[in-house]
């Protein structure tokens, strides 16, 4: 049903019609009373992320976007 309800809720309001609306009310009333019984909500699997290799992206990002130094010349006058 969460998989639904993900598609009715990526649609545009003027496109719903009498049972995507049924359906939203329905999940939600299923939602509270699971809540009301205390019931907690399955996780779903979250893929793991490598923070590591993400840190070592964005540096790497940064020292290939930075300005090439220019060395600064002396004025002579």
């Amino acid at each position: 049903m969460a998989n639904e309800l993900e598609d009715l809720m990526d649609k545009f309001a003027k496109d719903y019609d009498n049972d995507d609306i049924d359906a939203i009310i329905n999940y939600v009333r299923k939602q509270l009373a699971m809540y009301d019984a205390g019931i907690k909500p399955k996780r779903t699997e979250v893929e793991q992320l490598d923070m590591a290799a993400i840190v070592s992206n964005i540096t790497r990002k940064k020292v290939l976007l930075a300005p090439p130094s220019t060395p600064k010349l002396k004025r002579r006058i």
